[in-house]
């Protein structure tokens, strides 16, 4: 199991988005963001490869999770 963190911002103006869904594909865990646009979500199964990322009002996107150094 492996932690996924990151923000989520606009692609207009690249302010972050407050209160977006943030899914694992595949899987019923998820997070929603906070004021400063970022989430995280633990326990993630390691061969997740993909977040749904949505909000009203904005085109859903999925996104690739991207493996980084533990702890950071």
């Amino acid at each position: 199991k492996v932690s996924v963190a990151g923000v989520v911002t606009s692609a207009d103006d690249g302010e972050p988005i407050i209160g977006a869904s943030v899914l694992v594909e595949g899987t019923t865990m998820g997070a929603i963001t906070d004021v400063d646009g970022k989430f995280a979500i633990n326990n993630v199964p390691a061969d997740a490869k993909a977040l749904i990322v949505s909000y009203l009002g904005m085109i859903t996107q999925r996104v690739g999770i991207q493996r980084g150094p533990r702890g950071g």
